[in-house]
């Protein structure tokens, strides 16, 4: 919802489930099931696509923009504590932490998938 929330914000017309996909890092019927529920839950909206007939543009519905606004503002709240609890300097050695964590996975990841599009077997020993 928080890519959602973001193209709402910026003026936006809805995403297409390839976008979503592509931004997840997941296949489009993996995003297809996901937005079934949210849509289930009146979170989002489908509209037609203006610039391709043959696709669906997925919304925030007014309840999932709440929903989605609430959710920020609580994590920015659970965060500032945190920052608050760690201090500084801590901090900023947790976020570096993270980074380093998020680029390996991403790095994990693009080789995951060049070797599953090459044919070889999946290595789970690391």
């Amino acid at each position: 919802m928080h890519r959602l929330l973001q193209d709402h914000e910026s003026g936006g017309h809805g995403m297409r489930t390839s976008d979503l996909s592509s931004l997840m890092g997941v296949k489009p019927p993996t995003v297809t099931a996901i937005v079934n529920i949210l849509e289930s839950c009146h979170l989002v909206e489908r509209q037609p696509d203006s610039d391709d007939r043959r696709s669906v543009r997925i919304r925030l519905s007014p309840l999932g923009l709440k929903v989605a606004r609430e959710n920020r503002e609580r994590a920015f709240v659970q965060i500032s504590r945190l920052v608050r609890k760690l201090g500084l300097e801590e901090s900023r050695s947790f976020v570096k932490s993270l980074k380093i964590t998020a680029d390996f996975l991403i790095r994990e990841r693009a080789e995951h998938d060049s070797d599953r599009e090459a044919g070889m077997p999946e290595n789970n020993h690391g």
